[in-house]
């Protein structure tokens, strides 16, 4: 996996080491070698804006988008660009979030999870506590 890890605020620089390392062992577990990801450690008001951007029912812990179809990307071009990931460690921090969690939850919906309905959910769910069962083990 190619990745691109961020810091779009100086007091998120201490959560880049665990997202690389957590990319790493995710990279291995869904053998993602052949995929790019961009993740961005943002505050709340980057948060905020992105939210307002992505639409009602947004949250301020974790926003993931998929890659621009008509924007070229000769920087990655052996690469299948999945998008980015845009994470807000201190607000998932104080709503007693786990950030790896977060993380895993932004990837899977580039990957195609959803939550719309139940049965989405409950796939969705399985799969967020299995790849974090293996991260952590």
């Amino acid at each position: 996996m190619k990745k691109m890890v961020v810091v779009l605020e100086k007091n998120l620089e201490s959560s880049k080491e665990v997202i690389n390392a957590t990319l790493n062992k995710l990279s291995a577990i869904l053998n993602l070698k052949d995929k790019y990801i961009e993740v961005y450690l943002a505050g709340k008001d980057k948060m905020e804006e992105l939210g307002k951007k992505a639409g009602p029912g947004h949250h301020l812990n974790v926003l993931s988008f998929e890659p621009s179809k008509n924007f070229p990307r000769p920087d990655i071009e052996n690469y299948q660009d999945l998008g980015e990931i845009y994470l807000n460690p201190i607000y998932i921090q104080e709503d007693g979030g786990d950030l790896i969690y977060m993380l895993v939850h932004g990837l899977l919906h580039l990957l195609g999870y959803d939550h719309k309905n139940k049965s989405d959910r409950m796939k969705m769910e399985a799969k967020e506590k299995e790849l974090c069962q293996q991260i952590n083990s």
